[in-house]
């Protein structure tokens, strides 16, 4: 029986593995192997697609988050608002870097609410250094609308790990990305991105990641770090970011057509450039079973909010409640979606899905 994966890297290497091959023979042949022109011409690159001024390649999605934070200077033990319904590496960066996380509830399509923000954010202004908003799923979060109604002082870092098409950032501090191997533009393996349309910001970041070093290479101006970017993934996501607009049409192809029958269970409603599509179930754990023994690989994310992880349990303050975030974390699940899903794998697994859970 055949197998329908959650993502399916193998399938997209197989589409431009001429491509792919000669990108990173260049590296080999420069032996360009850490930063250098692949790197730079990749920021430049990603820096144009985002529409923002300058862009910073890091090790990874999480580094771009921690980095990006760091280069904010908010005094040590201040709070950050975001939510507890992401990638643990949302909260692991406000840990690493001496700030505290502060989660809020989000809304049924597991975005946090501009509005209630707002209103917490305005009436406990000494309390909040910055807001991290996840653009969870690959849906846009109102970075725009919340900006306009908050102080300036009040920071924002857009965590745009699972955002890859999102191209307005100019409400915000700065953007992270992540290019995880699964992430609608890929590296192969970790590699990440900071943007910013910030000078100060990209210049701290680019020191910071690489030991502190500014124009002199034996100075350091800072106590830093090592967060760089290598060689070989700063050619191969320049040879992948030509095809990303293709990706992506066809991503939204795949969402619409399980919309046809799905659209009343699916999470993701927001605008979206369509990483993941998530549906809400009450028997989802059954559902993911009978889906495995079809040879359907679905996934959930995520399972365990990141409040209720023991190792972060006594890190992280709660403004109330988190109602929806640990309903959906028991309900949610996350259907197969990449480019070279086929109409026919869409059409198995929605006629499973209904058949199971409308009977």
């Amino acid at each position: 029986m055949k197998q329908i994966p959650l993502v399916d890297l193998k399938a997209q290497y197989s589409t431009i593995k001429e491509e792919i091959n000669i990108a990173i023979s260049k590296v080999l042949e420069d032996q360009a192997l850490i930063g250098g022109k692949y790197v730079n011409r990749f920021e430049e690159q990603w820096a144009v697609y985002c529409n923002t001024k300058y862009c910073v390649g890091v090790s990874s999605g999480t580094t771009a988050l921690e980095t990006a934070l760091r280069a904010l200077d908010l005094p040590y033990g201040q709070y950050v608002l975001t939510q507890s319904n992401t990638f643990v590496a949302t909260i692991e960066a406000i840990l690493n870097v001496g700030l505290k996380p502060l989660v809020i509830d989000v809304n049924e399509s597991g975005l946090l609410d501009p509005e209630k923000i707002i209103a917490f954010v305005n009436s406990n202004r000494w309390l909040i250094g910055c807001i991290l908003p996840v653009h969870l799923y690959g849906q846009v979060f109102d970075t725009k609308y919340l900006r306009e109604n908050l102080s300036p002082n009040v920071k924002i870092i857009e965590d745009a790990c699972q955002a890859h098409g999102l191209s307005n950032f100019n409400y915000s501090d700065a953007a992270c990305f992540s290019f995880y191997p699964g992430k609608n533009l890929g590296a192969i393996g970790d590699a990440g991105a900071i943007i910013t349309n910030n000078e100060r910001i990209s210049e701290y970041c680019k020191k910071y990641i690489n030991h502190g070093i500014g124009d002199n290479k034996y100075v350091h101006e800072m106590i830093a770090t090592n967060y760089r970017m290598s060689g070989i993934n700063g050619s191969v996501l320049s040879a992948k970011l030509i095809h990303l607009d293709t990706w992506l049409e066809k991503r939204k192809n795949i969402k619409l057509s399980y919309n046809e029958k799905l659209w009343k269970y699916c999470v993701s409603k927001e605008r979206s450039y369509d990483h993941l599509y998530v549906v809400r179930i009450p028997n989802r754990d059954k559902i993911l079973k009978i889906f495995h023994d079809n040879n359907i690989f679905a996934g959930v994310h995520y399972p365990i909010p990141i409040h209720k992880q023991d190792a972060f349990k006594d890190k992280i303050l709660k403004v109330e409640y988190l109602k929806t975030t640990e309903g959906l974390s028991s309900e949610i699940l996350s259907l197969p979606i990449y480019p070279e899903l086929t109409i026919e794998d869409v059409e198995k697994i929605v006629s499973i899905f209904v058949e199971e859970v409308e009977k």
